[in-house]
Formats: C-alpha cells, sequence, structure tokens
C-alpha cells in the first residue's frame, strides 16, 4: 500500500493532491479543496482499471463545482426548508442559495473549503485525515465546529469515509460525500444498466421544491422499491408524481438497519462486474440519479449527460419547515458527531 502526494498547480488554484493505493491495483485521488474525491480508479473482471466517479477535465471547475461532484457537504446535507431552523428558541437564518431554501450547507458550505490535512500508513490502511474548523455564523449557523474526514483504503478493498464533528454550541451537522458512481468505468454505459439494492421499506416525501413533508412513503408497488435488486432505470421514467417532481430519484430512503457490518446498499454493473457494497451507520441515504445537467466538461471528453451516474449519500434525514426533522441533525457541545461509510468494491 502506498500513499503519494504533490501540489497541483493551476490557472486559478493551487491544490495538494493526495493519491491512496493498495495492493490490488485501486487508487483513490482526494483534493484538499473540499476533501473533493477525484477519481476511484478500480479493475473490472479483465483487469481493465478505470474510473468509476464522474471527475471534471479542468480541475478548476471544483472551485464552483455545479452538481457538487466527489465533494464533503455540510454543514448540512440536503435542503432546509425556508432556510432557517430554531433552537432553544432562537431562530437561526441561513444562507438560501436554491430559492427559497439552503441546500448543503449554503453559499459557503465545506464543499468550498479548504481543509488541512495529515497521512497516515500502517500495517493494515492507508489513509488522510482532513480538518477544518467551521467558526460561529458561518453562512448563518450557530456555534464553532471542528470537523475530521477520514479516508482509509486497505488490501480487502473497502473504502472508508469517517465523518466527526465537535461544537462548543448546540448546532446542527450531518454530512455526507456526493461522489457520482458510474461502475462501468469511465461512464461508458449510463447508471440505469447498474442494478440498485437498497434495504430501505420507506421514504420521505418531498414537495414540489424538494422539501419533507414529514409523510412516509410505503415503497411497496413504487418505483422505490429496491429491496430485491433491480436496473435503476426500470422505473426511472415512470409517471409518479415524486419521481415527476425530481426528474428521476432524489429522495431520502429510511435505512431498515444502519449496522456497519451489514449490507445496506448494493451497485452493480453486470458487464464490467464490478460491484460496491455499501455498510454505514447513518439512518439513511439520498439517492441522485443525475437529473439535471450543467455544461462543464467531464474527464472523460464530453459534458454531462442525464442518468450518467448516480449519488448515493448516506447520511441522516433533512430538514424540513419548521424544524421537521431537526432532532436528528442536533449535536451538543459534549456530543461527538460520528458517522462512518464503508465502500467495499468486490467483482462478480
Amino acid at each position: 500500500m502506498e500513499i503519494r502526494e504533490k501540489l497541483l498547480e493551476t490557472k486559478k488554484y493551487k491544490y495538494n493532491y493526495i493519491e491512496l493505493l493498495n495492493d490490488n491495483n485501486i487508487s483513490i485521488k482526494i483534493l484538499d479543496l473540499g476533501a473533493i474525491i477525484t477519481e476511484i480508479n478500480t479493475p473490472d473482471r479483465e483487469g481493465n482499471i478505470e474510473n468509476i466517479v464522474l471527475t471534471f477535465e479542468d480541475y478548476d471547475t471544483y472551485l464552483k463545482n455545479p452538481g457538487y461532484l466527489g465533494t464533503i457537504i455540510g454543514r448540512n446535507s440536503g435542503r432546509v426548508g425556508n432556510g432557517e431552523f430554531e433552537i432553544q428558541g432562537e431562530l437561526y437564518k441561513l444562507e438560501k442559495n436554491e430559492g427559497n431554501n439552503t441546500l448543503h450547507g449554503g453559499f459557503n458550505g465545506f464543499n468550498f473549503k479548504r481543509f488541512d490535512f495529515k497521512t497516515f500508513k500502517n500495517n493494515h490502511e492507508v489513509g488522510v485525515i482532513f480538518s477544518y474548523l467551521s467558526l460561529e455564523g458561518e453562512g448563518g449557523f450557530p456555534g464553532e465546529v471542528l470537523v475530521k474526514i477520514k479516508y482509509t483504503l486497505n488490501n480487502e478493498n473497502e473504502f472508508k469515509i469517517s465523518y466527526e464533528g465537535k461544537t462548543n454550541k448546540k448546532t446542527i451537522l450531518n454530512m455526507t460525500n456526493h461522489s457520482y458512481f458510474n461502475l462501468s468505468g469511465n461512464a461508458k454505459r449510463k447508471i440505469t444498466e447498474h442494478l440498485l439494492y437498497i434495504d430501505s421499506d420507506k421514504i420521505t416525501e418531498i414537495d414540489n421544491e424538494s422539501i419533507v413533508t414529514g409523510k412516509m412513503i410505503d415503497v411497496s408497488n413504487t418505483p422505490f422499491d429496491f429491496r430485491e435488486p433491480k436496473k435503476v432505470g426500470q422505473d426511472v421514467y415512470k409517471d409518479y408524481y415524486q419521481l415527476n417532481i425530481t426528474r428521476g430519484y432524489d429522495h431520502y430512503f429510511e435505512l431498515n438497519n444502519n449496522d456497519e457490518e451489514k449490507k445496506i446498499i448494493e451497485l452493480y454493473d453486470e458487464e464490467s462486474g464490478r460491484c460496491l457494497e455499501i455498510y454505514t451507520n447513518c439512518n439513511g441515504v439520498v439517492v441522485y440519479s443525475c437529473n439535471y445537467l450543467n455544461n462543464k466538461r467531464l474527464s472523460i471528453g464530453r459534458e454531462l449527460e442525464f442518468k450518467d451516474a448516480i449519488c448515493l449519500e448516506t447520511q441522516n434525514i433533512p430538514i424540513g419547515r419548521n424544524n421537521l426533522f431537526i432532532e436528528d441533525s442536533i449535536i451538543d457541545s459534549n456530543e461527538l458527531y460520528s458517522k462512518e461509510t464503508i465502500y467495499k468494491i468486490t467483482i462478480k
């Protein structure tokens, strides 16, 4: 196993660039800006090594990062209804960067922050720990929060993301990673042909602004039932009111089991043989099926297209209007926020 570091200088920025490599030809490439995962390179069943996440062609695109490719999301993941919440009788107004609402931390989310970092290596794994101090009032959020994001890779082909946060004042914190997966390699085929399994009986209903309403929808007999593996594209274009709002999947699935030792999500590309097993202690996952476009070029030599990839954003439930579900995001000054997601790369 190996770690490589280098300084990547572009027209607009100087990035620290970290690469984690194991002994099985798997490598993870990460920037200190936003702790962004730019590449996950892994062999298919024939041994061909290709990238299984979407990557911008020009790294300076990450400075604005339309679509949040590969980045850490925070302080909040998903949307906060009306861009405000109340803690202990005090109303906090956040940056509204999506209409009336706050998306992924607002205009100054973690995806725009330069993280400090420290690499490490031992007999079992290689990794890097990113840290960032989010000050009181940043984006409108209360409290000072120190976050640490640890990426590790081992020879069992497990890529782990560990999230930690400590605050000096009661606040909210709900982090995730926003990588766009396509296991075909270099996005040769659409995500619609991938098989997806999710151990979830319920999703949260959203309104026409994609804000959670508080109603839980039983996935039975709906396009959201992935309790048996099925192709992502099997139901994604069906005429169903929740899909019509978002042009596809962009919903929070409540997981039946958040045991880190039990697989709760699996993504599989039959043609390449690549399979991604996901384990987490988060309460749910937001599944996003690449429903909106931008005019930025990818490393594969073209612009992003509909259903090019899928995001599997393990997290707790987003915050709706009037403090709905806020209890899942609150942390106290004496509490450690601690979440973990493991992506195990296998071949079938």
